[in-house]
């Protein structure tokens, strides 16, 4: 079987819109304090303009853990 993590951050564009940002395989002992953080970074330096637009608020976060699991179905 295999893990893997990923945080998934939403911000809300100048236009309205939600714009979703994944990172994979983040350290363990990230917090919630330092991915807001990040987030507020990236809104105030403007640091991503999706499709020429920027972001103008952090919405949420969500840290991810999917497993998933292989099936030989050949026999």
């Amino acid at each position: 079987m295999e893990n893997n993590k990923s945080i998934v951050m939403r911000f809300k564009k100048v236009d309205d819109k939600k714009f979703s940002l994944s990172v994979n395989e983040p350290k363990d002992d990230i917090t919630e304090a330092t991915i807001k953080d990040v987030m507020d970074f990236i809104v105030a330096k403007q640091v991503l303009e999706p499709k020429g637009i920027g972001v103008m608020e952090a919405v949420d976060a969500k840290l991810m853990n999917v497993s998933t699991e292989k099936y030989d179905l050949v026999l």
